[in-house]
């Protein structure tokens, strides 16, 4: 979406109250920008080039965010409020930025 001409990416899946699911997650369905879990979250493939996607861990506990099409082998996010953004380029999700998060 654009808003005077400026990039705004809206649309967040989930609250701290009820996290975003990670089963039923699909490319066809993985249409918001911010995804607020609680528990493993298996990413599916992106939909196009220049896919962005933030994950926010709203557990106390650490969560990992999975997937076959990830650029790293290992990412998970150590605690609350840990964050990681990805960017799906060329069939693979990139990690772009991250905050409180192991990555291997």
């Amino acid at each position: 979406t654009t808003i005077a001409g400026q990039l705004v990416k809206s649309g967040i899946d989930g609250s701290v109250a009820s996290p975003s699911g990670a089963s039923g997650v699909t490319s066809a369905n993985l249409i918001e920008n911010i995804y607020l879990i609680d528990t493993n979250f298996n990413i599916p493939e992106g939909n196009s080039d220049g896919q962005e996607i933030t994950f926010i861990n709203v557990a106390s506990s650490s969560v990992e965010v999975i997937g076959t099409s990830l650029s790293v082998s290992s990412l998970e996010l150590d605690g609350q409020n840990s964050t990681v953004t990805l960017r799906w380029i060329d069939s693979v999700w990139y990690v772009i930025s991250s905050y409180a998060a192991t990555i291997s």
